[in-house]
């Protein structure tokens, strides 16, 4: 698990905030100390992007957490081609051409509810 906080944004002069945003690749293999850590820290909600087969063979410690949000979006909603394979030479950009309608849909799906929310704040400050 690792936190993505700290990365430059596109005009060099902000970076993304640390401690709000974390990628993990192996949540089923987390212990029950490491998840109430995870959660005593300020762990909200869980984004899971695997596909079905994905989870079925390596279930989410978190998934049926009643302490923390559970949301379960694939980013490939079916079984990949067996055409696709591994690039890592051109990593997430092919994704990114390949699935890019897909990709816009998670963020509108995962973002959108939280600007709607503060945009609503902004409104009713200002009235």
């Amino acid at each position: 698990m690792r936190d993505v906080g700290g990365y430059p944004t596109t005009d060099a002069q902000r970076q993304t905030r640390w401690r709000t945003l974390y990628r993990s690749g192996c949540l089923d293999e987390l212990h029950e100390t490491g998840q109430q850590s995870l959660i005593n820290a300020g762990l909200r909600t869980v984004i899971d992007l695997r596909d079905s087969q994905e989870v079925a063979e390596r279930p989410s410690v978190f998934a049926g957490s009643d302490q923390l949000s559970y949301v379960r979006i694939p980013f490939y909603d079916e079984p990949l081609p067996d055409s696709f394979t591994p690039d890592l030479h051109r990593g997430y950009r092919r994704e990114l051409d390949e699935l890019g309608e897909r990709l816009v849909y998670l963020i509108d799906t995962l973002v959108a509810p939280i600007l709607r929310a503060r945009i609503a704040s902004v409104r009713k400050r200002r009235l």
